[in-house]
């Protein structure tokens, strides 16, 4: 093989390794490669954890969610260090068959590569056919470990707003989304300066590197921050607080603090009905409509609870009438903790629909 003019495939289930006929000149002795799928889920959670905090990586997704693809491979070899072509397939995973929804599901993927001698990498690479229509991502390397695709919210091509670019103190990002009028209470252990607390030490910027009007208020040693108008749906959003705060002795923050959070697809512009408090866990809620609604449209699609973080409580729906209904939680509400009721896109038997969607806010007593 050193002799003639061809390139070495090696093919398995898990990865092809392409060696090109440059490269098979430099093997002196005989060669194996040993792929090593990393089948465990505790494994492949600390290879995802690593990426996550790895800096090669952040520089490209920046404070984004990051998912593994597939499972994570390590490669052996005795084989020199010389280029090699590998192809990891796209295994476990959807991929759009709209082709502008499946270009930008490519343009999120990338490999991250941690080297045996302590080098971490991460790269786009290329999709390519793999096998039976299958899909995979080519990459070259000189050299062999441990390889991981990952998928980011954001593409390559895409990144933070500029005003991100340069932070340089701890982020915080929230796992689960919120409502559009979520209120943040950030507390300290102990009492906060209140002189030093204003629009230019806590603030917020959404997505587009837009700044968003807040209303800031102190309280001993808690910062509550709320938007003046609701967060737009479906939006991550960004709020600062600077190394600039003091304690009330005068001592200051050790460094600036992000907060990175991510609004339902729920709207909340439209349709306000008067919040409730101090509702009961159990509390059953009957709406009087001024028309008979189409009964077909009486459906969790159309009316429905969710918490605090968007995710839908499982509830009855009672006709009680051509005009009334009764909503029940099938499992009482939790303590303390605060629900939204939406009922939208309803329509009468006349074919008159809702203009807009009606909703409200309604908090569950303590005990």
């Amino acid at each position: 093989m050193q002799e003639g003019d061809i390139n070495l495939e090696i093919y398995t289930d898990n990865a092809r390794i392409a060696i090109p006929k440059e490269s098979i000149g430099q093997i002196k002795n005989d060669l194996y490669f040993r792929v090593i799928p990393i089948k465990e889920e505790e494994k492949k959670n600390e290879v995802e954890d690593r990426a996550k905090q790895e800096e090669t990586v952040r520089k490209v997704a920046g404070s984004v969610n990051i998912n593994v693809v597939g499972r994570p491979m390590t490669i052996e070899t005795n084989m020199p260090n010389q280029p090699v072509d590998i192809i990891l397939p796209l295994k476990g995973v959807t991929i759009p068959t709209e082709a502008k929804e499946r270009e930008e599901f490519f343009n999120k993927l990338g490999v991250y590569i941690e080297h045996s001698d302590g080098e971490k990498v991460f790269i786009k690479g290329e999709v390519v056919p793999y096998k039976n229509g299958e899909l995979g991502l080519k990459f070259t390397i000189s050299k062999f470990s441990t390889f991981t695709i990952l998928n980011m919210e954001n593409g390559w091509d895409q990144k933070e707003p500029n005003f991100n670019d340069q932070f340089t103190g701890r982020t915080s990002e929230m796992e689960l989304p919120v409502m559009a009028d979520k209120v943040w209470n950030i507390k300290f252990n102990q009492a906060v300066k209140s002189s030093t607390v204003n629009n230019e030490t806590v603030y917020m910027y959404d997505q587009n590197g837009e700044k968003v009007e807040i209303d800031i208020q102190l309280t001993n040693n808690t910062i509550q921050v709320s938007p003046k108008t609701y967060y737009k749906p479906d939006t991550k959003y960004y709020l600062y607080l600077s190394e600039n705060i003091e304690s009330s002795t005068g001592k200051r923050f050790v460094a600036s603090e992000r907060y990175v959070f991510k609004t339902i697809p729920y709207s909340l512009e439209t349709g306000k009905w008067q919040e409730k408090n101090n509702v009961s866990p159990n509390k059953e809620w009957t709406l009087t409509f001024n028309a008979n609604v189409k009964e077909a449209l009486l459906t969790d699609e159309h009316i429905f609870v969710t918490n605090q973080h968007g995710s839908k409580v499982e509830v009855n729906v009672e006709v009680i009438n051509s005009k009334s209904i009764k909503i029940t939680p099938v499992k009482p509400y939790n303590n303390g903790e605060s629900y939204y009721l939406f009922i939208k896109d309803l329509e009468s038997e006349n074919d008159l629909a809702m203009k807009n969607q009606i909703w409200m806010k309604f908090t569950v007593s303590s005990e």
